[in-house]
């Protein structure tokens, strides 16, 4: 399951569950369509609280969804994860596609207003992790 919503900020996804790769296939296409209108820098808000690992096939697509975002003028990420395989991968996928730097993630099983810190973090800059 996937959702892209658009935001005051810029945008937020919300990924769960078990997500394959035709699935991951159909995100992308979507957020090329919401991403159209962009026409300057926006935030990002994923919430992977309830996602579970991406399948390598999936994963390459994901990848591809990262940098249409950067082509599109992403400045900040925030990632809300709860399991610790899912974010592993996160970080993972972050360092190859080179969003990282702007990437912030977010335990929202220590921190139960993890969304008032990811909207911190990709509206003011203010690091969720200080």
């Amino acid at each position: 399951m996937y959702k892209i919503e658009r935001t005051s900020y810029g945008f937020l996804l919300t990924f769960g569950g078990e997500i394959v790769k035709q699935e991951m296939e159909q995100w992308l296409k979507d957020s090329e369509q919401a991403l159209m209108a962009c026409t300057g820098p926006f935030g990002l808000i994923v919430d992977k609280t309830t996602l579970e690992p991406l399948a390598p096939d999936a994963q390459v697509v994901l990848l591809k969804g990262h940098r249409l975002y950067q082509e599109k003028g992403i400045r900040r990420i925030a990632v809300a994860l709860k399991d610790l395989v899912t974010s592993a991968q996160s970080n993972r996928l972050a360092n190859q596609s080179g969003i990282s730097a702007s990437e912030k993630c977010i335990d929202a099983s220590v921190h139960t207003n993890w969304k008032r810190l990811a909207e911190d973090w990709v509206q003011f800059g203010i690091d969720p992790n200080r």
